[in-house]
């Protein structure tokens, strides 16, 4: 029987000569020692972030080599604070965050994010970016999230789909706000855009408005504030903040009658990868959930 032990802590030695194309999340492995029945190897690591998955890919070969029997394996794992900032990521996880306008996908995505490495693509702010460059199909979705109501499926997709393809986005991503209704769903589909997990974050409507209402965007930095629950630190900052056209409280309450009217469809489209998150927590509670969600892909 072969038996792998991965003694876990800060790098302190030699570098481990292991591909680098291998995935780098979370773990530092300082020492990785390999039993055969009848020889031992040991590795040593100074700076390459590896996971399980990394060790079992580098080394199945020589299980099927060297051991007759079923290898048995055991690990021990201890996070260190730069691997959990590590811009690395776990793998490429294809990921959707959907829930009402203002129930916190936003800030979700950037934690997640920060924490495995992978690209936010906001659905918004794809369709944003194209009405400001005033093309014909950026004008088209301005006017219907002036309105609070849907753009068109066409428009929606193609900007999308065209921002997933972007060579950043190989490394897994996190599409925040999109599909939202069958037909975006059955858009997206058709291109080929199929989601390991769809997070639903669920939030009332009472906390929803109170949300989006309060929210205000720094023009220069692109940092979102909220006047109760984050104010901008200074006056300056507040004074040059605005709030976008569609977080008046009457276009959030249409685009609440449309998300209701939506989400259940949604629900049943994706039925074997959605999880509903309850999002009236605080941010960190509810990132923990979600995390632990994504972890559970692998």
């Amino acid at each position: 029987m072969s038996v792998v032990t991965a003694h876990v802590s800060h790098p302190t030695a030699s570098q481990l000569k292991l591909n680098e194309n291998f995935p780098r999340p979370r773990s530092y492995v300082s020492k990785c020692v390999i039993i055969y029945p009848k020889q031992s190897v040991i590795f040593h690591n100074r700076s390459m972030l590896l996971n399980k998955a990394t060790i079992l890919s580098a080394h199945v070969a020589s299980f099927r080599t060297h051991s007759s029997s079923a290898a048995t394996m055991s690990y021990a794992t201890d996070e260190s604070p730069s691997a959990q900032n590590s811009s690395e990521s776990l793998g490429p996880f294809k990921i959707i965050v959907v829930g009402a306008p203002g129930s916190g996908k936003g800030t979700q995505c950037k934690l997640l994010c920060e924490a495995l490495g992978l690209v936010h693509i906001s659905a918004g702010d794809v369709l944003r970016a194209a009405a400001s460059e005033g093309t014909e199909m950026g004008l088209r979705a301005k006017e219907c999230m002036d309105r609070g109501v849907l753009v068109p499926t066409e428009v929606a997709v193609c900007l999308v789909k065209e921002r997933l393809s972007k060579d950043d986005c190989k490394r897994g991503w996190l599409l925040d706000g999109y599909p939202r209704s069958m037909s975006q769903y059955e858009g997206l589909s058709a291109e080929g855009v199929h989601p390991d997990l769809v997070i639903l974050l669920d939030v009332n409507d009472d906390s929803i408005v109170e949300r989006v209402v309060g929210r205000r965007e720094d023009p220069l930095t692109g940092r979102i504030y909220h006047l109760s629950y984050d104010p901008p630190e200074t006056e300056e900052i507040l004074g040059r903040c605005s709030q976008r056209s569609d977080d008046t409280e009457e276009a959030c309450r249409t685009r609440l009658r449309v998300h209701h009217q939506n989400v259940d469809l949604i629900r049943a489209a994706y039925k074997d990868v959605i999880v509903k998150v309850d999002g009236n927590r605080d941010k960190m509670e509810v990132f923990k959930d979600v995390e632990r969600l994504i972890h559970e892909l692998r």
